[in-house]
């Protein structure tokens, strides 16, 4: 038989059952399996080796601190006491070194807290208790023993250490790396025992871009309808670069330093939707942080069929809020991209069609926010930007564009023009003199800003002091010349951004004759 050929299955053959091996398969899961390994290399290795380190470590400190107080104390010169507290202190330096850097304390608590400004009201300040690290009453505060030093400011600040119930931190230095060895340690210790709570300590600074590519790191993009570059910030009219509104698009960017921080596992959470103003109302919990956008605005419209225009405007120093951060405008830090957070804007969806004339003259600022546990507070400069946009009869007319910085533009107006008017009138007559204003931008024209002053001929009595639009007076009963200036502020006299030509004078002539 072919020695390849199988032989015929015997069908009336018992079936044959595989021998039950000695090596068990293993069936344990993969996570219990590690779980086990990890818990067998503590067991066996790591514990032994810490011990065979630090055991003799120990001794040796109390072989020594023995000796110091038996022998050293009573017998030893000058000399001899000075090296052997010299022994000790370095001792203590090789213990704490150990204690902190090496072999960190499980479950400590390990934040990321913002500071590092040139402003103080800019470091939020942080408050710890005894009780925060299991201890009652007055403990030991010492604050400068990690790699970056904080600062108590209460009780008795500044310093850096404190016998008290209660301390009040503020961090003045950044972190130089997000390592543990260059946090802060907040130490508390009692009766011998030190606690500690570790703080990286954090900045950012913000910057604004309004001519150029987005960040490489930014994957937030303009709508289509502000032009075919939606990766770019530029200030687009309609028509150009394929925009279809008026589109003065911004980027604000927010660098982080030190650089690779884990901001989940160091309590951070950035916040979206966070609704209301910078005021410390609204909600949040310790270690929120927030990115606001505040405006300052003087807006001026005439919509189509409404004789004037209408003008609105916040004072100089006025600013409110502009909306909340949303995933299609905002993007804040990860774990993957710790290092930047940004907001897009591409203001100036206006209808042109919809007005007779309209201008906007729009400062926005944006800062970052930190809640502390109990209020919000800023944590960055402000980076500010603006854009000018204006239009008369559904045409596009310059100022319009957008840039870094305060709005360098007035708002678009024109004086009242006051028709002055010669009138003859008889001895003792009473006369009434209307005012006749026009007002080339349409802009409404207050009685309360009309002002009758008589500049020429023997002084009459006007009626309510010469305000309003219409005044009324008793000639004298002689032959006289009577000369009346009447002066106008249209209704841009309010607002803040106004050229300044917002008056208007005209002359009224009265001439007395028998």
């Amino acid at each position: 038989m072919d020695g390849n050929a199988r032989e015929p299955m015997n069908k009336n053959a018992p079936e044959e059952i595989p021998e039950r091996s000695n090596d068990r398969e293993d069936l344990l899961p993969y996570e219990t399996k590690r779980s086990f390994l990890f818990f067998a290399f503590v067991t066996l290795v790591l514990i032994p080796v810490l011990a065979f380190i630090l055991v003799p470590l120990q001794l040796l400190f109390l072989f020594v601190r023995m000796l110091n107080v038996l022998v050293f104390l009573r017998w030893a010169e000058g000399g001899l006491r000075h090296f052997v507290e010299r022994i000790l202190e370095w001792i203590d330096r090789l213990f704490e070194f150990l204690r902190w850097y090496l072999f960190p304390v499980f479950g400590e608590e390990w934040r990321a807290w913002p500071g590092g400004q040139l402003l103080d009201d800019l470091n939020p300040t942080e408050v710890f208790q005894s009780a925060d690290f299991g201890f009652t009453g007055e403990v030991d505060w010492k604050v400068d023993s990690g790699g970056t030093a904080a600062v108590i400011i209460q009780p008795g600040g500044p310093r850096t250490t404190a016998r008290s119930s209660l301390i009040v931190v503020r961090y003045p230095s950044v972190s130089p790396t997000a390592a543990r060895a260059d946090a802060v340690f907040i130490e508390a210790t009692k009766a011998g025992v030190t606690l500690a709570k570790l703080r990286t300590v954090f900045k950012a600074r913000p910057r604004v871009q309004t001519i150029d590519n987005l960040d490489t790191d930014n994957a937030l993009r303009f709508p289509t309808d502000t032009g075919t570059s939606t990766d770019r910030a530029e200030f687009n009219k309609p028509g150009e670069r394929g925009a279809t509104r008026i589109s003065a698009k911004t980027e604000v960017i927010f660098d982080f330093e030190p650089k690779g921080i884990p901001w989940s596992e160091r309590g951070v959470n950035f916040r979206l939707n966070s609704k209301g103003s910078v005021d410390g109302n609204t909600k949040g919990a310790k270690g929120d942080c927030v990115a606001r956008r505040e405006i300052n605005s003087a807006t001026g419209v005439q919509v189509n069929g409404k004789p004037f225009r209408i003008h609105s405007a916040e004072g100089p120093d006025e600013w409110r809020n502009d909306g909340t951060v949303k995933t299609e405008d905002g993007q804040y830090p990860t774990d993957a991209k710790p290092d930047k957070a940004f907001r897009i804007d591409a203001p100036g969806d206006t209808d042109l069609d919809a007005y007779v004339q309209f201008y906007d003259r729009k400062d926005f600022r944006e800062f970052l926010e930190w809640h502390d546990g109990n209020k919000w507070s800023k944590i960055t400069d402000d980076i500010i930007w603006y854009v000018s946009i204006t239009q008369v009869d559904g045409r596009l007319v310059e100022p319009n564009h957008h840039g870094p910085g305060r709005n360098p533009d007035f708002i678009q107006n024109r004086p009242p023009i006051v028709t002055g008017q010669t009138f003859v009138v008889a001895p003792g007559d009473v006369v009434t003199l209307k005012a006749v204003v026009q007002d080339p931008d349409n802009d409404p024209l207050e009685y309360t800003d009309h002002r009758w002053v008589q500049t020429a001929g023997p002084p009459v009595a006007l009626s309510l002091s010469g305000v309003g639009a219409v005044v009324v007076f008793t000639v004298p009963n002689a032959p006289a010349t009577l000369k009346f200036k009447l002066t106008v502020d249209d209704a841009t006299k309010y607002v803040p951004r106004s050229p300044g030509n917002s008056r208007g004078e005209g002359e009224y002539v009265v001439e007395v004759r028998p």
